[in-house]
């Protein structure tokens, strides 16, 4: 996906959407929308890899209010210098690693913004391999383990959580944890 022509849109795909694999690129200033609804959580599904280029912007939902769960499910490698936010008064934003192989995550340091969640649900588990990942100081902003492991020490690498509510990562067990 191009998008040179989206550096104001607040146009969102609203409806479940499921492709191979993602790239979004940019001859402009992109800004690609995922939802702008307030009352339906929808799902981006990625079987496959995604790729972001530099200035390049997801807007995981950018709703006027609500708290739905409106997810960008990445069953592959995630690759992005660009930024991924929810910019409006939705609170339900969520980057969940699902699948069923093991994958990367490299996501450049302050790239991830406002209430976005992170969900590690891959058994096989994620490898972080970006310095400094980190999730924004939002009480929204979780990271949440619901099954599989999130790697830091094979690459030396860290993930942040800046929400300082108790309550800021979620789950955990034996076979999901950092």
């Amino acid at each position: 996906f191009n998008s040179p022509a989206y550096t104001s849109t607040t146009n969102g795909i609203n409806q479940n959407v499921t492709v191979n694999n993602f790239t979004l690129t940019d001859d402009g200033v992109g800004n690609w929308v995922f939802s702008t609804s307030n009352a339906t959580p929808y799902t981006f599904t990625v079987n496959g890899n995604l790729n972001r280029a530099v200035n390049t912007t997801i807007d995981i939902n950018r709703a006027a209010s609500g708290s739905q769960a409106t997810t960008l499910l990445i069953k592959g490698n995630v690759n992005s210098s660009g930024i991924i936010t929810e910019t409006n008064n939705n609170t339900g934003a969520v980057i969940e690693l699902g699948g069923t192989n093991p994958s990367n995550f490299n996501v450049a340091g302050t790239t991830l913004n406002n209430d976005v969640s992170l969900v590690v649900n891959k058994s096989p588990g994620v490898n972080i391999i970006c310095d400094n990942t980190i999730l924004p100081n939002s009480i929204n902003a979780k990271l949440v383990l619901t099954s599989g492991n999130l790697d830091v020490l094979t690459n030396d690498k860290s993930i942040f959580v800046i929400n300082p509510d108790p309550n800021a990562i979620v789950g955990g067990s034996i076979g999901s944890h950092i």
